[in-house]
């Protein structure tokens, strides 16, 4: 091999001669040495990048933020038309003026005069608000008057647990819509099964023209259709796709308003989202997400993200709950810096056992090769040489490559080849590796000589 040719083998040194090949080995400049420290740099960024927040921590967790806040405008909308409902029997005057015919009469038990325009009325209504299952108005000066009603399907005892609910927190509202969740009791605990709670949207309605109050006003909402109204069709029997997300309407004091099922209304809220503050969200941010760790319905305690949503009219929260697992977030996030880090290290053991193995094989081999002393006729060719060239010849048996050795002596890389041009004619070899040779014989292996 000539002088271009670095620490690179010349291919007609044979397989046969170990020797040759580990000395040509002693200083070899593996390509794969910067391996590590990009793989290293590489972590780094990527660590550095997730803290800052630059790579999207998850596109599941976005696109569900963006469904539970379309969800949440929806759910408004439902609540504010049943709100507008009850609202009709101030700006109605007629409807108004039937109320108050109804209250100031003594009848207590005949009251179909003005249960038959109340109910077409409401009827006719529940077309443009289907959430709506049952209507009652009461009069505040009589409790033994039979109430007026949307339908005859309802009891006596069902109304007059409602009027015993709602009746004193609606008249502290004081006109205003008062949502809150009724339980029913039961004629027979033993035999009868419990009833589902009912959601109630109940308002004192008053006199116009006097301002005096009349009446209570009670709508009655079906669960299972405002559920519907808040996560879509998603939790019917005859939808398909998996039940793995929960979504629940939260009022101002933290009880659940519509769920997967009526069992739930009138429940805090912490039993089904988990790390649910006690206080409630902060009204100052309107949305937001956060994991938490909880067993909810009677299922494994597991990871759970939790995503919620204000209503500012209501002041009131949509929350969607949804099983955390590894294909809701990024894996690449998570794993790849230390997978970068274990493959630099990686790479960087192989090149050090490398190392090690021919610093190993060269020793031996120097040591062989020094029990091979210089005939008089090679000691007299090194006399002969120049301080340069011994210089040269000894940096080649330390197995440095040309630049190390231009280096070194402060030469061009140029002229250290055509040194060694040179040393090949006078030494009488063929190659770089013939000069190594003839170096390590003559002792120079060492950087003492």
């Amino acid at each position: 091999m000539d002088a271009h040719g670095g620490s690179m083998v010349n291919a007609a040194v044979p397989d046969t001669d170990p020797v040759l090949l580990s000395l040509t080995a002693q200083k070899l400049r593996s390509p794969f040495r910067w391996i590590p420290a990009v793989l290293y740099a590489a972590a780094a960024t990527i660590l550095l990048f997730n803290i800052a927040g630059i790579f999207p921590r998850s596109q599941t967790a976005d696109y569900a933020s963006r469904i539970n806040a379309d969800r949440a405008r929806y759910a408004e909308g439902v609540i504010s038309a049943i709100e507008s409902l009850s609202y009709q029997f101030f700006v109605n005057r007629d409807l108004n003026a039937l109320l108050y015919d109804y209250s100031l009469s003594s009848e207590t038990y005949d009251v179909s005069k003005w249960n038959m325009p109340f109910s077409s009325f409401l009827e006719g209504m529940a077309a443009t608000a289907p959430e709506l299952e049952e209507a009652l108005f009461f009069d505040l000066r009589n409790n033994q008057k039979r109430p007026l009603t949307m339908t005859d399907s309802i009891t006596k005892s069902i109304w007059n647990t409602v009027r015993q609910a709602v009746g004193g927190p609606a008249q502290e509202a004081d006109g205003r819509p008062l949502w809150m969740p009724v339980s029913l009791p039961r004629t027979n605990a033993e035999t009868e099964p419990s009833h589902p709670p009912l959601l109630t949207c109940a308002r004192i309605v008053k006199f116009v023209p006097s301002g005096a109050r009349i009446g209570l006003l009670v709508l009655l909402l079906n669960p299972e259709r405002l559920s519907r109204a808040v996560a879509g069709n998603y939790w019917e029997d005859s939808n398909s796709l998996p039940k793995s997300d929960l979504t629940v309407l939260i009022d101002d004091h933290g009880l659940i308003l519509s769920g997967i099922g009526a069992g739930l209304i009138g429940l805090p809220a912490s039993a089904l989202v988990p790390g649910f503050p006690e206080k409630g969200f902060d009204p100052e941010r309107e949305q937001g997400r956060y994991y938490s760790t909880q067993s909810i319905l009677g299922r494994p305690s597991r990871k759970y993200l939790v995503l919620y949503q204000l209503l500012p009219e209501h002041g009131w929260w949509l929350c969607t709950v949804l099983p955390h697992a590894w294909e809701n977030s990024s894996v690449f996030e998570y794993l790849s810096p230390l997978l970068l880090v274990l493959a630099g290290l990686t790479v960087q053991w192989s090149i050090r056992k490398r190392r090690l193995l021919s610093k190993s094989t060269i020793e031996g081999t120097d040591a062989g090769i020094q029990q091979m002393p210089l005939t008089e006729a090679e000691m007299q060719i090194l006399r002969n040489l120049t301080s340069r060239e011994r210089a040269i010849l000894s940096r080649l048996a330390l197995g440095k490559s040309n630049k190390e050795i231009a280096f070194e002596l402060g030469l061009r890389e140029q002229t250290v080849k055509n040194y060694l041009y040179a040393l090949y004619r006078k030494l009488g070899v063929q190659d770089r590796v013939g000069a190594t040779r003839f170096a390590i014989r003559a002792g120079m292996a060492s950087p003492a000589s």
